[in-house]
């Protein structure tokens, strides 16, 4: 089972990020983004019996609730509908994601898990953007220049550093993860495994 709540948080920042950033669309109001988000933590996402693609139509489902519920609402500026067409967007992308993740597992179980196969473990990333891949486990290492991960991909993770470092209050490690035939290291605390 993907952990939503990063994933969630990032789709929330890149809308945020790309209704700010659109010269052609009226900012939203803060309250707007709020608001989703009370929206999104009112779902379950972590009962088993709910799957991904279960979770993500609720999570739409919120969403449009959200859009009207502004759209109504006198004390808040109603947001430009874009804001939340782009996040129903991330939501069927990931969505799609999810199901592709599904259909290939053996047996054709529901959900997505990172699979093992021949001893490598698959991880999606969760950092709001892209990584970097670093040619060696410490921050000072040189980076791929040709290679960035996008947000929310799914790639192989090959093993881990000794070494950790403290990012955000917390220690990580490094991976060493292989993305598009290009293997390098990235902190594991931006990979979701459950």
């Amino acid at each position: 089972m993907i952990n939503f709540v990063p994933v969630l948080k990032s789709i929330l920042k890149r809308a945020l990020d790309t209704n700010r950033d659109d010269p052609e669309v009226k900012t939203a109001d803060p309250v707007v983004f709020k608001e989703l988000e009370k929206k999104f933590e009112k779902v379950e996402p972590f009962q088993t019996e709910n799957k991904e693609s279960d979770i993500l139509d609720m999570m739409r489902k919120r969403v449009e609730e959200a859009k009207v519920e502004n759209k109504v609402n006198p004390e808040v500026e109603t947001a430009d509908s874009s804001v939340y067409e782009n996040i129903i967007r991330e939501l069927e992308k990931l969505k799609n994601q999810s199901g592709q993740q599904a259909g290939s597992q053996s047996g054709g179980q529901p959900g997505w898990e990172p699979p093992v196969q021949s001893g490598v473990v698959q991880a999606m990333t969760n950092s709001g953007g892209s990584l970097q891949i670093r040619q060696e486990p410490n921050m000072d290492a040189p980076i791929h220049q040709t290679v960035r991960i996008p947000d929310q991909s799914l790639l192989a993770v090959l093993e881990y550093s000794i070494n950790k470092i403290n990012l955000d209050g917390r220690l990580s490690r490094f991976a060493l993860v292989e993305y598009n035939g290009v293997r390098g290291w990235i902190l594991e605390s931006y990979l979701n495994f459950n």
